[in-house]
């Protein structure tokens, strides 16, 4: 772009030095101004992509913790998804308690986790709303815990008391590892975990 500038800057100056032979140009001068004014631009143009990319982390915060979970993250060609456990939470009933002011901390199991469950027990459990519920409870804590906040021992959940454990340089929560950490919403943060807590 600076140089497109700079090029056509030189472009107009050659005609007219031709056009008016007694005319002197001070070329290097041109040269300078042009440069001045792509970098002036280039900088304006910087400026607007850190304002916009701001405001599309603004905007992305005022996701409950529910809208949360149901974004994909990570790789594009390879994303994390959550679709079973935003159905789970769904079919039990326990998506407005996530809607709600909270803060909630939430420990999230990506359909890989729950692709360890067999497809047998998995039917089993959605057919069953009340273990349903002891399942995403499970997995629910109250209080916004950052992953610096977690600590080794037992761990209050809104279904049960789980073990919390640090296995190497990653953390355990119950029978999973915290698999990335600290993703912020409006009533809370997310946790993604690679197994799902089972009561």
């Amino acid at each position: 772009m600076q140089k497109l500038a700079v090029a056509l800057a030189l472009a107009l100056a050659v005609p007219a030095a031709a056009q008016f032979p007694g005319l002197n140009l001070d070329t290097k001068k041109l040269q300078k101004d042009a440069q001045k004014e792509a970098d002036k631009t280039a900088a304006e143009a910087q400026k607007q992509a850190q304002k916009d990319a701001a405001k599309t982390a603004k905007e992305a915060l005022k996701a409950d913790l529910v809208d949360t979970i149901a974004l994909p993250r990570g790789d594009a060609k390879a994303p994390t998804t959550f679709a079973k456990f935003s159905a789970v939470i769904a079919a039990a009933g326990l998506d407005k308690v996530l809607k709600g002011k909270g803060p909630f901390t939430v420990f999230a199991p990506s359909d890989a986790a729950f692709a360890k469950i067999s497809e047998q027990d998995l039917g089993l459990l959605m057919a069953d709303k009340a273990k349903l519920q002891a399942v995403v409870n499970a997995h629910i804590v109250d209080g916004t815990l950052k992953a610096k906040d977690i600590k080794p021992g037992k761990l209050k959940t809104h279904g049960a008391e789980i073990t919390v454990m640090q296995h190497g340089a990653m953390l355990m929560v119950g029978p999973g590892h915290v698999v990335t950490a600290d993703i912020e919403a409006t009533n809370g943060v997310m946790h993604i975990v690679d197994t799902v807590i089972m009561p």
